[in-house]
């Protein structure tokens, strides 16, 4: 079982690490059963016997983690991040972090700007 979950996540994390190009309407279900050659169905149940967890809901909350990664570590537009993660707009991408995090893809956004002006301002000698 260790090895399936180990080849979900792979499969997960190269769909959804930013570089995947995604084909026009994509289905990761079908898609994994082709990579992994078995059922969804059955790959899914696996997952929530292991982990506890759906496998939509590990997608989900993967995916947002990039976008936070995203939003803090590179000034890539949120439509241009939304569309890295297979998400139908930054509309769309923006609903599905809230439902998460609670909280808007701005906030990290602001974390950047923050950062950014922590690491400009000048150093004093003491």
């Amino acid at each position: 079982m260790q090895q399936i979950m180990d080849d979900i996540k792979a499969v997960v994390a190269a769909v959804y690490a930013g570089d995947f190009v995604f084909p026009a309407a994509f289905d990761f279900a079908a898609y994994i059963s082709g990579v992994l050659r078995q059922e969804y169905a059955q790959l899914c149940l696996v997952f929530l016997e292991d982990s506890g967890s759906t496998l939509d809901h590990y997608i989900l909350r993967y995916r947002v983690e990039k976008i936070k990664e995203w939003l803090v570590y590179s000034d890539a537009s949120r439509q241009e991040i939304a569309t890295r993660l297979g998400f139908r707009d930054a509309r769309q991408m923006a609903a599905r972090f809230r439902s998460v995090t609670g909280l808007l893809p701005g906030h990290f956004r602001e974390i950047r700007k923050s950062k950014a002006a922590i690491r400009d301002m000048p150093f004093r000698q003491p």
